[in-house]
């Protein structure tokens, strides 16, 4: 009488063929997940850039403009995150509205949201946040109107570089060697 099954050499072989397979496609999964997440943050900078000029054009300003200052307006971040874009890019917090006859003033929404539940400040506790202010780690952007030393602009004579950045895979914006960088604005401050 034959007996039907399998033999433990044959499942030792199949589960060690198994765990090859796994051990070759991690990294491969890993690495696209990583890509498709750093694509995902540089086209959502994109269009944060382009709120932020879009904005700023709708009150007649512009990125080279000493006025533009801190416009708009930076939102104290929560944690370790000092600055974060505020929720104006999505409404209108002034109650100023579009002015027809001057045409100029809020003419938004220039981004859509949605309540997004993340660890944002990176101190392990769960915020509520808008979506355009995270990245795909979900990480708070650091929004950043400064000369290049790193100073706020005092004076015309200064140089103005706008950037809205993200601390890339490793969520830590100290870390420069994989942070995703978008440059809203480099040059003078007239």
């Amino acid at each position: 009488m034959r007996r039907q099954g399998f033999t433990m050499i044959e499942i030792v072989v199949a589960v060690a063929v198994v765990l090859i397979l796994a051990s070759v496609a991690m990294p491969v999964t890993t690495r696209t997940l990583r890509k498709g997440a750093i694509s995902a943050t540089k086209s959502e900078l994109a269009a944060v850039g382009k709120a932020l000029l879009a904005y700023a054009g709708d009150y007649r300003l512009t990125a080279s403009d000493v006025k533009w200052g801190r416009f708009p307006a930076e939102q104290t971040g929560l944690g370790g995150a000092s600055t974060v874009l505020g929720s104006d890019l999505e409404s209108d917090l002034a109650g100023q509205g579009w002015n027809p006859v001057l045409r100029q003033g809020w003419n938004g929404p220039y981004l859509t949201a949605q309540p997004e539940r993340c660890d944002a400040d990176g101190d392990g506790t769960v915020d509520v946040v808008r979506s355009y202010q995270v990245d795909a780690w979900g990480r708070f952007y650091r929004y950043r109107n400064r000369t290049p030393g790193g100073g706020f602009v005092t004076s015309m004579s200064d140089t103005r570089v706008v950037t809205v950045e993200s601390g890339g895979p490793d969520r830590n914006l100290a870390t420069a060697g994989d942070n995703v960088v978008y440059e809203v604005y480099t040059g003078r401050a007239y």
